[in-house]
């Protein structure tokens, strides 16, 4: 039995794999920087952006002049969707030293042009090319319609075998649509409701660390517990973040969540609690940021955040990324006055 050892359990880092399942409008992609950006507030490192929305993601990008928005580097993807260029364009970003990859949309791995389900149709007129006619010809698809798949679902495993060896973090955005189970059906004789379901490879969205589900209009609060059963399903709270989502019911997506996920995955080789670890002069600081009451609370944090500048605690990006906080904060506050 040379081929096996143990050893004494412990926790130690993981990578998060995070799955955001919406309709168009709900708040995904600002979800995903939020998110994001709790991440490597605790990390360290950048956020990339691997943008297949027409650099759409570039809405989102940081404006020196309004001193709003997110600090990450953005990666253009066109089409083709193919399962392999998406593994590239993840390997490109590791290479190039992210620290957190964010994929807006994933859905175009299935649906896209390029996509596994064009692929499938590309094999089976491959196959079919010889028929003598079109009677022949989709009589032929039928049959070979599984062997059709053999290319796009090998290139599919390939892919989501790649992103699970990585060992980086990922936000998965994917699209979501409204399906009905005709081959299910109530005493009334009416398909099944499946609710909100993503458009994309259900491997990869199985082997997420955790998946919230957002309704439409729901400007970035997940729903984590949906009516439908299918929904339901969708929907994974596991264990380690069962606290942390309940604290979330009814709240947005946030830095602070991603923060204290990140906390949980970095582990530890001693088998320490890592939520009980003391958090990053920037995830003190945001935090403190955004529990601020009133205008003179807020405003006693300048004097922090400029010490944490002058000992090098907090990086440029992270001190602009405080200063934009702190400005929206104060806009909050200001509302609020009476």
């Amino acid at each position: 039995m040379k081929d096996f050892t143990d050893s004494k359990a412990v926790r130690s880092k993981v990578p998060l794999l995070i799955g955001l399942i919406s309709a168009s409008g709900a708040g995904k992609t600002y979800s995903a920087l939020r998110l994001a950006k709790g991440i490597v507030s605790v990390t360290g490192g950048e956020i990339f952006f691997v943008d297949t929305e027409a650099n759409r993601g570039l809405h989102y990008a940081w404006d020196e002049e309004k001193k709003e928005g997110f600090h990450f580097r953005h990666v253009p993807f066109a089409a083709p969707f193919n399962p392999l260029r998406y593994l590239a364009a993840a390997q490109y970003c590791k290479k190039r030293g992210a620290s957190c990859i964010i994929f807006d949309s994933f859905s175009h791995e299935h649906s896209g042009v390029g996509g596994v389900l064009e692929m499938h149709d590309a094999e089976l007129d491959r196959l079919t090319r010889h028929c003598e006619s079109e009677k022949e010809a989709d009589e032929k698809r039928k049959r070979v319609g599984a062997l059709a798949w053999g290319k796009p679902k090998g290139e599919r495993n390939k892919l989501i075998d790649g992103i699970v060896q990585m060992n980086m973090n990922f936000i998965f955005c994917f699209r979501a649509q409204e399906k009905l189970d005709w081959k299910k059906k109530d005493s009334n004789g009416q398909p099944t409701d499946l609710g909100w379901q993503p458009i994309g490879a259900m491997p990869l969205i199985y082997e997420m660390t955790a998946r919230a589900l957002l309704q439409p209009g729901s400007e970035g609060v997940p729903d984590w517990e949906p009516n439908i059963k299918a929904e339901k399903q969708l929907v994974k709270r596991p264990e380690q973040f069962r606290k942390l989502f309940d604290r979330y019911k009814g709240k947005q997506i946030d830095e602070a969540m991603g923060a204290e996920m990140a906390r949980w995955a970095n582990g530890s080789a001693q088998g320490e609690t890592v939520t009980e670890s003391k958090p990053s002069a920037f995830a003190e600081l945001v935090a403190a940021i955004a529990m601020s009451k009133t205008p003179e609370d807020l405003e006693q944090l300048t004097a922090n955040i400029e010490s944490c500048k002058r000992e090098r605690r907090v990086s440029p990006a992270e001190v602009d990324q405080l200063r934009a906080a702190y400005v929206e904060h104060a806009k909050k506050l200001k509302g609020a006055t009476p």
